[in-house]
């Protein structure tokens, strides 16, 4: 699973202070976690990319208009999950 992290690089007169870089794990997925809760509080659902074969555009405040592909063959759920996420990752980018 690919994790994201945040690293904070101290400088001092100009220079990078390299031995006093630091890097936290927690962060990117900390941010991950909240625009899910986030939009799970909204009850919305982010749907992966490879499940839409087409959508439409609605007016604000309206349910989503899409159309689920056909065939899609069997995924674990684990892959189901990572998709979700990359969702989720794509709607924090936007914030």
């Amino acid at each position: 699973m690919q994790q994201h992290s945040n690293t904070s690089v101290p400088v001092f007169d100009g220079y990078i202070v390299p031995h006093a870089i630091v890097r936290s794990p927690i962060g990117g997925d900390f941010v991950v976690n909240q625009c899910r809760q986030m939009l799970e509080k909204d009850g919305i659902d982010a749907v992966p990319y490879y499940k839409i074969a087409s959508k439409r555009e609605v007016k604000e405040g309206e349910p989503p208009l899409w159309k689920e592909r056909s065939n899609l063959p069997e995924v674990t759920t684990s892959f189901d999950d990572f998709m979700r996420k990359q969702v989720v990752e794509d709607f924090g980018k936007k914030l």
